[in-house]
């Protein structure tokens, strides 16, 4: 910048810009955040118990591997979406197994939700039998990455990270 009414004039068409800049950039995060998370299935991480011996023999009985946490045919990881909310003063992101929208076979044959699932899966029950496998607080200890990289992203796309 040359000047300071063509500074002024850079930060004025950058606020013009903010609100689509933002709304483009949690709908990204959204996504980022998404795979993040499901690419966690089939993986140990940190603190997860391994699977029990009667476990992975049920696994390869029904046809899967033996020992890929939390993966079987994939239908739980693919039940993980995101959704952007545009609200007056901002937008939020979900990322998560809604409840209602996927159903998945049980153990027994009878559906139950996704949702209800990955609850279990990621606390744990409360009878102690299937241990907790957190997906989504492993995904929030990296809240930082997503955040920087969120401001960066509306930073160029409303040419803030251009003056000069």
């Amino acid at each position: 910048m040359k000047n300071l009414a063509q500074l002024a004039s850079h930060f004025r068409r950058a606020a013009k810009a903010f609100p689509a800049a933002i709304a483009a950039e949690v709908e990204d995060q959204g996504k980022a955040i998404e795979a993040d998370a499901k690419s966690l299935f089939g993986t140990y991480q940190e603190g997860w118990r391994d699977l029990d011996d009667s476990t992975r023999s049920e696994r390869v009985r029904l046809g899967y591997t033996s020992d890929d946490p939390l993966f079987r045919s994939g239908a739980l990881r693919d039940a993980v979406t995101h959704k952007v909310e545009h609200v007056p003063g901002g937008s939020s992101v979900f990322v998560g197994v809604e409840p209602g929208h996927t159903m998945l076979q049980g153990p027994d044959g009878r559906e139950v939700d996704a949702a209800l699932v990955m609850g279990v899966q990621e606390h744990g029950s409360t009878d102690g039998r299937v241990p907790a496998r957190p997906v989504f607080g492993t995904v929030a200890a990296h809240v930082d990455r997503f955040q920087h990289a969120a401001l960066i992203g509306v930073m160029a796309r409303t040419e803030l990270g251009h003056v000069r």
